[in-house]
């Protein structure tokens, strides 16, 4: 063997099913290319399974910078402490190994790290002196209990009396809690249910074991700030003073799409009072730290400000909407004041349920249809058996418009900022295919691109059918005699209706399954029309009818259109020039994507006819 190789020969015998089975897929160049692929294909899933994703050392050592930063804070004295540190997934342990490196000298440390991964545990006892006690097990139902009594237990045997002083953690992001989720249950998370990552699990075990006054430190996924968190961001703001809240996106995790976050909580009774730091990392300062050129230290330091927690608190849905610093704050306000609710003047729907690819297979057991799925094999949800997929059962039903006994069909790609393509349409009769009912896709609707950063919307005149990633928007006959949808739609694409959305959730970046939610919209505020001028209304029953003549026909919004648009919007909301820079800002700070590109093609002085 070459000296250096990465790789070792070893002789292994294989099942010859498995061999065969190697033989068949024919795209390797010989057998032991297969199977090393294989093999590393099963430790990638079995992370997967897991929820594994492992600290890069960088990010480590910015938190234990922090956390000793706080420490200092609460701490104040020189006196020698003695800190009992806890890592509830510890993997490698690099996140203790952080803290050792950084309070070694200061403190009598005790650290402690809990694993399901036995490998992890061993590789962690190597990386961390002889003050690291690592416990081979899994830390939400340790030993088989549940989290009272497994904690119970191993606290006891460790003499822990009144919790941790400091947890810190990067929990599993998604783990598969199929083996032990009765466990879990019998644990009264108060954050299960269907939608709960584990890491949230690991966020509610930690402010359960952590100590009065306590530091808790935790590396965390995107979905923090996502709508459907809301209750976990209660919990937070209920039992703690939150620290610092930093928003780093994807790319920090190598090969791992997903955006993570830092959140470092004080376990403490809230205070109204008290300002929370926050941080967003811009793409290009994230880039630059990528390459060696820049620190997340250095750039925490240009880009936070501090927000009162009670605002979160405030906020529907507790939204971490931390891009809104002192100088957005005045015009998110304005725009948030108007209690009306989008989703209090339409109904609201989604198309068929299938991809733009139109692959449909047949069940040979009950004949009906189903979405092709991502494997060779059908588990027919209809009648519960399986069948093999094959050129004999299935069928293709979306095709480039038109077609012969087809309808039209308009897919998320198709649907632009005040424009539709109509490139498809989809054969009917498929039973099994869940088409949806007529009457949602018969008349005038709005339809948003579920996909993308910020809103795309336009309107279908043509009662066209739509698929899944398509919001389908109707007004409601009690709303149509004081609103058209030509106006719900001016709203929709405004800038000041980006801002809002953007501001609220904080999507500004592309990350790589964007989207926007449907209560993201429904929670649009919109004005009480009912006190508005009557040299507004005039304006605004132009603007319907302008916009109605341009896109049935199927022309463009032309800029000197748009500009009218976003004047009348302006004055609907009652926002100013002031308000208007500081939302070009929040525009200005978004990545160069094409919806944001179309939002600048006008300026505030053409807003205002300056």
């Amino acid at each position: 063997m070459k000296k250096g190789s990465e790789h070792i020969q070893i002789s292994v015998s294989v099942p010859k099913d498995l061999l065969v089975e190697i033989d068949k897929e024919n795209v390797y160049k010989n057998r032991s290319q297969a199977i090393r692929k294989i093999l590393q294909e099963s430790i990638v899933e079995r992370s997967k399974k897991n929820g594994a994703v492992y600290t890069p050392r960088y990010l480590a050592t910015y938190l234990a910078d922090k956390i000793f930063h706080y420490e200092k804070v609460f701490n104040g004295s020189n006196d020698k402490v003695s800190y009992n540190i806890l890592d509830p997934a510890c993997g490698d342990g690099e996140l203790l190994s952080a803290i050792y490196r950084t309070m070694a000298d200061g403190y009598n440390l005790n650290l402690i790290g809990v694993d399901i991964d036995k490998k992890a545990i061993k590789k962690a006892e190597s990386n961390i002196p002889d003050i690291f006690k690592g416990i081979i097990d899994n830390a939400l139902c340790p030993m088989g209990l549940t989290r009272q009594v497994g904690w119970g237990i191993i606290n006891k045997n460790l003499k822990i009396k009144d919790g941790y002083d400091f947890i810190i953690a990067n929990p599993p992001w998604g783990a598969d809690i199929t083996n032990y989720k009765k466990l879990i249950e019998e644990g009264c998370y108060e954050l299960y249910s269907g939608q709960s990552d584990t890491s949230d699990l690991f966020l509610e075990l930690s402010l359960d074991i952590l100590k009065k006054d306590g530091l808790l430190a935790f590396i965390v996924p995107d979905s923090i700030f996502y709508q459907d968190r809301a209750k976990l961001r209660k919990v937070l703001l209920d039992k703690t003073n939150i620290l610092f809240i930093g928003r780093f996106g994807e790319k920090i995790f190598k090969d791992i799409n997903r955006g993570c976050a830092i959140i470092i909580c004080h376990k403490s009774t809230p205070n109204n009072k008290h300002e929370v730091e926050c941080f967003r990392l811009p793409v290009d300062a994230k880039n630059n730290i990528l390459k060696g050129f820049d620190s997340l230290s250095a750039a925490e330091s240009r880009y936070k400000h501090k927000v009162l927690q009670e605002r979160f608190y405030s906020t529907s849905d507790y939204l971490f909407n931390l891009d809104i610093d002192i100088s957005l704050e005045k015009t998110y306000s304005r725009i948030a004041r108007h209690k009306n609710r989008f989703g209090e003047l339409v109904h609201n729907y989604r198309g068929i349920e299938l991809s733009k690819k139109g692959k449909v297979v047949r069940c040979f057991n009950c004949n009906k249809w189903s979405p092709l799925p991502k494997n060779n094999i059908l588990f027919c949800k209809f009648c519960h058996s399986s069948s093999e997929v094959s050129s004999l059962n299935t069928d293709v039903i979306i095709h480039k418009f038109p077609e012969k006994n087809c309808k039209p069909l308009i897919v998320g790609e198709n649907i632009n900022r005040y424009k539709i393509s109509y490139e498809f349409c989809i054969a009917e009769g498929k039973n099994g295919i869940n088409y949806k009912k007529d009457e949602i896709y018969i008349g005038d609707k709005i339809l948003v691109r579920k996909t993308g950063i910020g809103i795309s919307a336009s309107i279908d005149y043509t009662s066209s059918l739509t698929n899944q990633v398509v919001y389908i928007f109707k007004l409601k006959k009690t709303a149509a005699s004081h609103i058209s949808i030509e106006l719900l739609l001016a709203i929709l694409n405004s800038r000041a209706i980006f801002f809002f959305v953007a501001m609220s959730n904080g999507e500004i970046e592309w990350k790589s399954h964007p989207y926007v939610t449907q209560k993201q919209v429904l929670d649009i505020p919109i004005p009480d029309l009912t006190l508005l001028d009557r040299n507004l209304i005039v304006k605004i029953n132009s603007m319907n009818e302008t916009i109605r003549k341009t896109l049935s026909s199927g022309f463009e919004i032309t800029k000197d259109i748009d500009i009218e648009i976003e004047r009348v919007v302006a004055e609907i909301y009652g926002l100013t020039v002031d308000d208007y820079n500081s939302i070009y800002s929040a525009i200005d700070k978004s990545q160069e994507l094409i919806s944001v590109k179309a939002l600048k093609k006008i300026s505030v002085n053409d807003i205002f006819n300056y």
